[in-house]
C-alpha cells in the first residue's frame, strides 16, 4: 500500500472520530436534557431549554451532514476528483465545527437561564 494511501486512511479515521465526537456530544446534551426536561425547564425557563434543545438537535444534524460530506469526499478521493474531493472535505470540517458551536451554544443557553433565574 502506497504512503499516499496509507495517509488517506489516516486522515478517514481522524475525521471519523471527530464526526463522532460531534454527534456524541450533541445527542448526549439532547438525551439527558430531554430526559430532565422538568428540572431544567424550572431551573432555566421555558425559552433558555428550548434554545438549547434546537442547538443540540442542529447539531446532530450538521455532525450526520458531515458524515454525507466524508463520503462525497472519499469518493472524490477514489475517482481522483481533487476538486470535489477539496470541497467536500472543507464542506465536511465547516459541518464538524459548526455542530461543535451548536453544542457550546446549547451550554451556554442553559448557563444563562440558570444565571438569569431569581
Amino acid at each position: 500500500m502506497s504512503d499516499h494511501q496509507n495517509n488517506n486512511d489516516a486522515i478517514r479515521g481522524f475525521a471519523k472520530g471527530g464526526i463522532a465526537a460531534a454527534i456524541t456530544i450533541n445527542s448526549g446534551a439532547l438525551i439527558a436534557s430531554l430526559s430532565q426536561a422538568d428540572s431544567l425547564i424550572a431551573l432555566t425557563g421555558r425559552s433558555f431549554f428550548a434554545d438549547a434543545i434546537v442547538a443540540w438537535a442542529v447539531g446532530v444534524s450538521a455532525a450526520a451532514i458531515a458524515w454525507v460530506f466524508a463520503i462525497v469526499a472519499a469518493s472524490g478521493f477514489a475517482n481522483g476528483q481533487k476538486k470535489l474531493e477539496l470541497w467536500a472535505a472543507g464542506a465536511g470540517i465547516v459541518a464538524v465545527l459548526l455542530s461543535i458551536s451548536l453544542f457550546l451554544l446549547g451550554f451556554f443557553s442553559i448557563a444563562q437561564g440558570i444565571h438569569a433565574q431569581p
